[in-house]
């Protein structure tokens, strides 16, 4: 810690000073539709990745007709903050109960998790082989039981996409899911971006 922090606790009360008056809302109802709306067209990324994406999206939108920006709402796309867009999309009317909004990728809750290097793929790499990897789950709305995935590789400098359906998320088939994928790469692989899920991170299919 900072030796200003460590002053700052020291003199300062252990219990949170209760607020005195309610703060009010800083955004209006119309910004609030923006940014909902602009979450769903983003198919409800996390926050962190929404808001740098707020202004470019926002009048793409506004080409097409979906939305109607002014000079204010201009300006406040840009102050407005990582916590308010999670409470903004959080709060709208227009989202299926189903769909959860995503996080951003939390600290390690496990040994193995722990040794994994987690990072964001940077946006000016110019090299292919960055992969990210993740599965879609055809199982309707029940997710009890085995039946088909696709586990997919998608390089994110060339766009470059392949996938193979699997039955089942279990090492076996999802080791012969990425020798077939691998095989079938006009490139090599420099790293994985993989999903969180057990069907990734074990030990097998690290070592594999």
């Amino acid at each position: 810690m900072h030796r200003k922090s460590v002053l700052h606790i020291l003199n300062g009360r252990l219990s949170k000073k209760p607020r005195t008056s309610n703060r009010g809302k800083s955004y209006d109802p119309i910004l609030e539709y923006a940014v909902q709306k602009i979450a769903k067209s983003l198919d409800y990324t996390c926050a962190e990745r929404l808001k740098p994406n707020l202004v470019w999206m926002a009048e793409l939108l506004q080409s097409h007709g979906e939305l109607q920006l002014d000079d204010d709402l201009k300006e406040k796309r840009t102050t407005i903050g990582v916590s308010t867009i999670k409470r903004l999309v959080k709060n709208s009317e227009h989202r299926l109960d189903k769909i959860a909004f995503r996080k951003a990728p939390s600290k390690p809750n496990s040994q193995l998790k722990a040794k994994i290097p987690i990072k964001i793929i940077p946006g000016d790499i110019c090299v292919p082989g960055h992969f990210e990897v993740d599965t879609v789950h055809h199982c309707g709305d029940n997710a009890q039981g085995i039946y088909i995935y696709t586990l997919q590789l998608l390089e994110v400098v060339s766009g470059w996409s392949e996938f193979v359906p699997v039955y089942g998320n279990s090492f076996a088939v999802m080791k012969d899911g990425f020798n077939y994928l691998l095989a079938e790469l006009p490139f090599p692989v420099l790293e994985f971006h993989p999903g969180n899920g057990a069907e990734f991170i074990n030990k097998l299919l690290l070592k594999h």
